[in-house]
């Protein structure tokens, strides 16, 4: 699988290489990163204030 270059750009800056081989260890397309991504990212954030406000 290969990273398209705006996706790559954008959402990944500084990391294109590392990314890449997780991507064809793991077998993940595009939309398997970027939900993993999210997830991770709304996890670390689970408990911050303004979540919780919600």
């Amino acid at each position: 699988m290969k990273l398209d270059k705006l996706t790559s750009i954008r959402l990944f800056a500084g990391d294109n290489d590392r990314l890449q081989k997780v991507a064809e260890i793991e077998g993940l397309d595009k939309s398997d990163i970027i939900r993993k991504a999210v997830q991770l990212y709304l996890a670390k954030y689970e408990s911050h204030v303004f979540l919780s406000e919600s």
